[in-house]
């Protein structure tokens, strides 16, 4: 957030927000009128000079030197978004319901740190309470009003709104299967949910489904961005954003950067042998939008709820985001062997008795004949004999 990186190391707040991070004091010298959270993006980033005023390529050299010439990974990245990142506190205005007749609040978004940032899950499952619903329709799932704060950001994937993810709990999160919410939208939301039942080796699809550390359900993607973390881990000696394993190995920070690129671009990701899960549920969502606050929202939000921001400022900055099931059933999408041993079976006898002219009763009267055969040499012999 912009306001918490433009706090100076004077401010009251910038102890009391927890602002004074790891590197801080030790850049001070070094990053002139800068604060310290603009000497970070001014130093992390590499085009921090053209975000933060003030930062040029000689000071953003000189930060990355200091951090660098220490033992210790000073920069903590993780440490860096959750103190001078959003906050759902702030992002959140005054609605939020699930199914109408339960109340949500900013403190059922729980912070969950992730590659790509700082993101906000509700009914995640951490608290070991699950929603479940009742209802269809966008309607009746989750309803909540949001303020993007597009002043706030700093660094972004250069837009400004919303990105939402729809996905299932304790599992990896892919930011490209999510979508994007634009500010001054109402954004509706169905999901039609899909569940992937799929065959181990050696079936062609060969099928994993083992623990992954640190991700509690095994997904591809999330294989995937644990075999680069491995790689990292191997050639760097520190573990990337968003893996909270293991835990003892430092993170990896600015001076690690070119290591982290080397190992990246040495990677072959067909290497990792990371197939897809045996059983997966996809969420796919259908959203359609409208403009959002229309003029009787904005009365309503400044008379009833008594919000002092300009209407202007309201259809540039708020968000209603429904999101709810298209059914309360699913789809089962299931790989079958194509040929199985009954087929193998089946198929031999059909053509033992269309080729050979054998089938299970002949089989039969053939050991019926050789039977009767034997019986008849039998009595022969001992049948006496004549003079």
């Amino acid at each position: 957030m912009k306001s918490k990186i433009d706090v100076a190391d004077e401010d009251e707040n910038f102890e009391k927000m927890g602002l004074n991070i790891s590197g801080c004091s030790e850049i001070r010298e070094v990053r002139g009128n800068l604060t310290c959270g603009q000497a970070m993006v001014c130093a992390h980033y590499s085009y921090g000079t053209a975000l933060v005023k003030g930062c040029n390529e000689t000071m953003q050299q000189n930060i990355i030197d200091v951090l660098n010439r220490s033992s210790v990974r000073l920069f903590n990245e993780e440490a860096f978004s959750t103190k001078y990142g959003h906050d759902m506190a702030s992002m959140f205005v005054v609605y939020c319901s699930y199914m109408k007749s339960i109340t949500c609040s900013d403190k059922d978004f729980v912070p969950v740190l992730t590659q790509y940032g700082l993101c906000f899950t509700f009914n995640s499952g951490h608290n070991n309470v699950l929603l479940r619903s009742r209802f269809e329709g966008p309607g009746l799932g989750l309803n909540i009003l949001l303020d993007v704060q597009t002043d706030e950001n700093t660094v972004g994937q250069f837009s400004s709104g919303l990105k939402v993810i729809v996905h299932d709990q304790m599992t990896f999160v892919n930011r490209h299967n999510g979508f994007n919410i634009l500010p001054g939208t109402h954004a509706s939301v169905v999901v039609k949910l899909r569940k992937h039942i799929r065959l181990p080796a050696p079936y062609q699809t060969k099928c994993r489904q083992e623990k992954l550390p640190g991700i509690k359900t095994y997904t591809k993607d999330g294989c995937v961005y644990q075999c680069i973390a491995n790689k990292t881990l191997t050639q760097c000696g520190c573990r990337r954003v968003g893996l909270p394993e293991p835990e003892a190995v430092p993170l990896c920070s600015i001076q690690d950067l070119e290591c982290v690129e080397n190992s990246q671009e040495k990677l072959n990701v067909a290497e990792c042998s990371c197939n897809s899960a045996c059983s997966e549920m996809e969420y796919e969502s259908f959203v359609s939008y409208s403009k959002f606050p229309d003029n009787s929202i904005i009365q309503i939000l400044h008379q009833i709820y008594g919000k002092n921001e300009s209407s202007s400022y309201m259809r540039e900055n708020y968000v209603f985001l429904e999101v709810g099931f298209q059914h309360l059933a699913y789809e089962i999408r299931e790989d079958v062997p194509s040929y199985g041993a009954e087929s193998l079976f089946g198929e031999f006898g059909g053509n033992m008795g269309l080729f050979l002219g054998c089938s299970i009763l002949t089989i039969c009267e053939f050991i019926d004949f050789l039977w009767q055969a034997v019986m008849a040499r039998i009595r022969m012999r001992n049948a006496p004999h004549s003079p």
